[in-house]
């Protein structure tokens, strides 16, 4: 299968709210590589890297337990990716 990125913003509730810890988990729980951070606008954004089959799964998994977020709008937009993640990391 081929190898995509996905860039995704979550829009709502999703600071502070436990939103990038639980992405981190499920990504590594399905070996999904990539980084999460918050952005300044309050938004939170996730790149990650896998088949189109598991990152669909990941997003599914976040959408359903977002910690004690509130996701109002998901943006998504997929690549191919131009660098590799070697695993799956909350950036600061």
């Amino acid at each position: 299968m081929a190898i995509v990125e996905v860039r995704i913003v979550f829009k709502g509730n999703v600071q502070g709210v436990f939103l990038r810890s639980h992405i981190k988990k499920f990504a590594d729980s399905l070996n999904v590589n990539g980084v999460v951070k918050n952005l300044e606008n309050g938004n939170v954004e996730m790149l990650a890297q896998g088949d189109e089959k598991t990152i669909q799964k990941l997003i599914e998994l976040i959408l359903k337990k977002p910690g004690f977020g509130d996701i109002k709008e998901v943006e998504k937009k997929t690549y191919i990716p131009t660098k590799i993640f070697e695993d799956f990391q909350i950036i600061r």
